[in-house]
């Protein structure tokens, strides 16, 4: 069956009687239907999250790759004590503060101060 959304979907699974162009009319070694003429079906694009993307961009700025390798000095050493109270804790919060206040800069209104009425 058909995607949800995909106007050809019902006349695909034969719900409203498909028709078929001729034998000639093949794409790809599927026959063509008249609902696949009126509606073709493009590739579906892979949608990407704007905010991964900008966090990506952001992790490149120097403030987040110094914060991201005191983060990553601290994992390496937690993790070669076997026991150990240090959870890295206050590192990873340096480093998500660091990326946010890089991703917030976009999206800040430039605020003017308002003039008292006399």
């Amino acid at each position: 069956m058909g995607q949800r959304g995909d106007p050809c979907a019902e006349v695909s699974a034969g719900r409203r009687g498909a028709r078929t162009a001729s034998p000639a009319g093949r794409q790809g070694g599927r026959a063509l239907t008249l609902c696949s003429l009126v509606f073709p079906q493009e590739e579906e694009e892979e949608l990407v999250d704007p905010l991964t993307t900008l966090r990506e961009q952001c992790e490149q700025i120097e403030k987040c790759v110094k914060a991201r390798e005191r983060l990553e000095q601290c994992n390496e050493r937690v993790s070669s004590r076997s026991q150990t109270e240090e959870q890295c804790t206050e590192e990873l919060f340096d480093f998500l503060h660091a990326r946010d206040h890089c991703v917030s800069k976009p999206f800040e209104l430039e605020l003017k101060p308002c003039k008292a009425s006399q």
